[in-house]
């Protein structure tokens, strides 16, 4: 028995290195051109193998430090080529990697797994194979901080929506109580909606600032992506005076023509006016809130003490009467033969 177990482990183990000198995986870069943070760059992901049919492809992707990678597509390329006289056959898939810093990017290594077989009717045998690491540079444009969310596409939307309206350079009257609701929506194509910096919601004395979760929709269309995301800020005023919601920047990166682009919100004015009715809901909720003296419920208490004592006294006597009737009499009573002295 323990032979037969060591001839079969020997012999999975010769399976398996004949299995990897039948095939292999090459991981690289789809081009040597530059690489702009936040732009797109395709990575190669090919698996080998000298048998005649693929199955049960499977990876998990790493995490890349200071940046996204991601298969936005399951589709693959079929590839050919002769080894020594050997026909090889591929299937190349195509990763899509975003930097969102400048500088070298380190892609890990990973395991891929995959199935082959030496002929159609022939067992499946499966491979188990590790990607080499590899090295990709991101530049950043000049004049551009690192780290301040570049985005870097050839197509990108702001849309912004005031709620109540805005009109540019005129101040907004409010009252006390008020709410502004400011909506912005990010498009990008070829970028997924991971790449936007969340909105950062401005901190004012007297505004109540409140963000909302961002909405996200990524919409992948024959290798197409276009990447949106909408994110929402209300601004409760709570306190009467003059505020302002400063402007916000987004900047974008066009590759194509090497032109740096820049987006506005501009800052907008409040006045708050002070809105009594506001004040009197507010104040009246204090007051339904705080602790009141009640006449009628301090004379039923009264009222209660007053009863209770008699009725303690009254229970008190009974209790005492029951004590002496059931106390246990004495043996020369309940034997009438026997005197005191001879009980003694």
């Amino acid at each position: 028995l323990v032979l037969t177990v060591a001839l079969a482990f020997g012999a999975q183990g010769t399976a398996r290195a004949e299995a990897n000198t039948r095939a292999d995986v090459r991981f690289f870069p789809a081009s040597d051109e530059t690489s702009w943070v936040g732009e797109k760059r395709d990575i190669h992901l090919e698996l080998w193998t000298s048998d005649v049919s693929f199955s049960s492809q499977s990876w998990v992707l790493p995490d890349v430090p200071g940046a996204f990678l991601m298969q936005l597509e399951t589709g693959s390329v079929n590839l050919t080529e002769t080894r020594n006289g050997t026909a090889w056959q591929g299937l190349r898939y195509t990763l899509s990697l975003y930097p969102q810093r400048a500088g070298e990017i380190d892609i890990p290594s990973f395991e891929v797994r995959f199935s082959t077989r030496e002929g159609y009717r022939a067992e499946p045998v499966e491979h188990r194979l590790v990607t080499p690491p590899i090295s990709v540079e991101a530049w950043l444009p000049e004049g551009v901080p690192d780290g301040a969310g570049l985005v870097a596409t050839s197509s990108f939307k702001l849309d912004v929506d005031w709620q109540p309206a805005i009109n540019e350079g005129e101040p907004l009257k409010l009252k006390t109580g008020d709410a502004l609701v400011l909506d912005v929506k990010r498009t990008a194509k070829d970028l997924p909606s991971m790449v936007f910096l969340p909105l950062q919601a401005p901190e004012i004395d007297g505004l109540g600032v409140y963000s909302d979760r961002p909405r996200v929709n990524d919409r992948v269309n024959r290798g197409s992506l276009s990447g949106e995301r909408l994110d929402r800020i209300t601004f409760v005023c709570e306190q009467a005076g003059n505020y302002q919601i400063p402007e916000m920047r987004f900047q974008w990166w066009d590759p194509s023509s090497g032109k740096l682009h820049e987006e506005r919100i501009e800052a907008v004015t409040l006045e708050v006016e002070h809105n009594p009715a506001w004040g009197r809901s507010e104040g009246a909720a204090d007051t339904r809130g705080s602790p009141r003296f009640d006449w009628r419920v301090a004379g039923f208490v009264l009222g209660a003490l007053a009863l209770a004592w008699p009725l303690y006294l009254v229970l008190r006597s009974l209790a005492a009467w029951l004590r002496f009737e059931l106390k246990p009499r004495r043996l020369g009573s309940l034997n009438p033969g026997v005197s005191d002295q001879a009980e003694q």
